[in-house]
């Protein structure tokens, strides 16, 4: 019996493991992708996280596709985790990149092909210090708008001078920072990874600071002050009570109200813990951000640079300012004509982003991830087709956080799969006719960008990728975005395929609608492209 009961225990776990197996291999996509300037050696980078494991091989240059083969890609690191991979680029990639991927091999049998569009992280990237300290400067790899990891040398953040690398964002009056720490190397015990504000980018700035040192080493929790630019940094009048450990590695915050500047850590980003309060009257606008520096020792022979090559890493996560920027204050004004069938809405560019809601009836407003282009750059171009707001069509400009526009044209290769977040956007209708029928709920997605079928070819656009549980409506546009062809297979509730071959067109550029039949319906929509 007891032997019977092993081998079914092992058909049973064969049989799971073999489930879950399946599992990974259908959800085996790009988990996120970002990038961020000044990012150490390769200057110019992207940061891709995919869903599971992937093959040593997936460092071949070749399986990569930037911008449509206008960035070139020079080399391909795979991290230690085996789901995170940095490409390194021999251009920069301006502030919006796509990125096409063919033949990377996961750990199970399957292989990815697909599409990622991203935006270069609005922080800028810094390394502060003298030209031999930090050595090295600063690297960091990013895969999420919010995750960071640090790799710096540095002789240290206090004294009358800081040797870090910073990531930052500009901050007028009073602000709200915080961020998890999840790793901090002892590069030597005193290792330093947290928060800052300082006046300028010099290395002897007036600053405020909260930071941990390293777990393995003085393992605390500090604060500490610069009056003045080239004055001593201290934590005198700063620090409230004994420094709290720094095991295990948690939150920090640090915030201002007029000149009172006050440092937190938690374990949970929701319950905080004062650790110091001081109040400085340092200047109005304040560079607020991430600050890692290995505390190096001095060089040989007592040289005022750090030892050689002494490094460590931080990770960070949750990285969130609250406060205003400069250039908040600047509204700009909308101007609108028309263009055909559309409404030709055109607005100057300001310090903040901004994009197109629209009504039809004053009350209920919804964003429109239609195409924005900028004709020039001082100046953004939306083109609305009237026929979305019936007999009454009402626009306005609303604040975002980054507005994405039309890039590039994505070259797809056959199997690439897009799905929401992967090449996609929300895209709210609620109420309007798509493809003959009235839609009454937002479920629908749009690709950003045209995707590029080669000549001579017939591509494919099929939604039988998605969830048995989906059924939709698909939707394929020419580069005109005026012609169009829609597919609805419910009798043989097939999902949805269109064509390419149903247009005359020499462009080879096609992008697509796609709507679920059903509000709520359980699982993920995914637009398979073949050719």
């Amino acid at each position: 019996m007891k032997s019977k009961l092993s081998r079914l225990g092992r058909l049973l776990l064969a049989a799971f493991c073999g489930w879950l197996a399946s599992q990974a291999e259908s959800q085996a996509q790009v988990f996120s992708v970002s990038s961020i300037t000044n990012n150490g050696n390769p200057i110019y980078s992207i940061g891709l996280r995919f869903t599971v494991p992937v093959q040593p091989s997936a460092t071949n240059v070749a399986d990569y596709l930037v911008n449509n083969g206008t960035v070139t890609v020079t080399n391909v690191i795979l991290h230690t985790n085996n789901v995170d991979v940095d490409l390194g680029l021999g251009q920069a990639i301006g502030r919006f990149y796509s990125v096409t991927i063919s033949n990377v091999a996961t750990v199970f049998t399957n292989t990815i092909h697909t599409i990622v569009s991203g935006f270069t992280s609005p922080y800028p990237s810094v390394t502060i210090g003298d030209p031999d300290d930090p050595d090295p400067t600063g690297q960091v790899f990013t895969a999420s708008a919010d995750w960071f990891e640090v790799t710096v040398g540095g002789s240290g953040i206090g004294s009358t001078e800081d040797h870090f690398h910073f990531i930052y964002q500009e901050t007028v009056g009073d602000f709200d920072v915080q961020t998890r720490v999840w790793r901090l190397d002892a590069g030597s015990p005193q290792s330093q990874a947290g928060l800052m504000a300082r006046e300028t980018l010099d290395k002897d700035s007036a600053m405020v600071t909260t930071y941990f040192t390293a777990p393995a080493g003085s393992n605390d929790i500090e604060v500490a002050y610069r009056d003045f630019a080239g004055d001593t940094a201290t934590d005198g009048g700063f620090q409230i009570g004994p420094r709290a450990s720094a095991t295990p590695l948690r939150w920090l915050r640090l915030t201002r109200s007029n000149n009172v500047f006050t440092a937190y850590y938690g374990t949970n980003g929701a319950n905080w813990t004062i650790s110091g309060v001081t109040t400085q009257a340092l200047a109005t606008n304040l560079l607020v951000g991430l600050a890692t520096s290995a505390n190096a020792p001095a060089g040989p022979a007592g040289a005022p640079v750090q030892e050689p090559g002494a490094q460590t890493t931080s990770v960070f996560s949750d990285f969130t300012v609250q406060g205003a920027q400069p250039g908040d204050t600047v509204i700009p004004t909308l101007s609108a004509s028309l263009s055909g069938s559309n409404l030709a809405v055109t607005w100057p560019a300001t310090p903040s982003a901004f994009t197109i809601e629209m009504s039809t009836n004053l009350y209920d407003w919804s964003l429109l991830f239609l195409p924005t282009t900028q004709p020039d750059s001082t100046s953004y171009l939306m083109n609305i087709p009237l026929a979305l707001g019936g007999n009454r069509l009402f626009v306005r400009l609303i604040k975002v956080d980054v507005l994405i526009p039309k890039i590039l044209s994505i070259g797809v290769s056959p199997g690439t799969i897009l799905s929401p977040g992967n090449g996609m956007m929300p895209l709210g209708n609620s109420g309007n006719v798509f493809c003959g029928n009235t839609i009454n709920f937002l479920a629908a997605y749009a690709s950003i960008a045209p995707f590029t079928i080669p000549a001579g070819k017939v591509g494919t656009f099929n939604t039988t990728a998605s969830d048995y549980s989906v059924d939709t409506y698909l939707q394929l546009r020419d580069a005109s975005l005026v012609n169009t062809r829609c597919n609805d297979d419910s009798a043989g509730n097939l999902k949805s395929q269109v064509l390419t071959s149903a247009f005359n067109q020499a462009s080879g550029n096609f992008s697509f609608v796609v709507v679920s039949k059903t509000d709520g319906a359980a699982g993920a929509i995914k637009v398979r492209v073949n050719y």
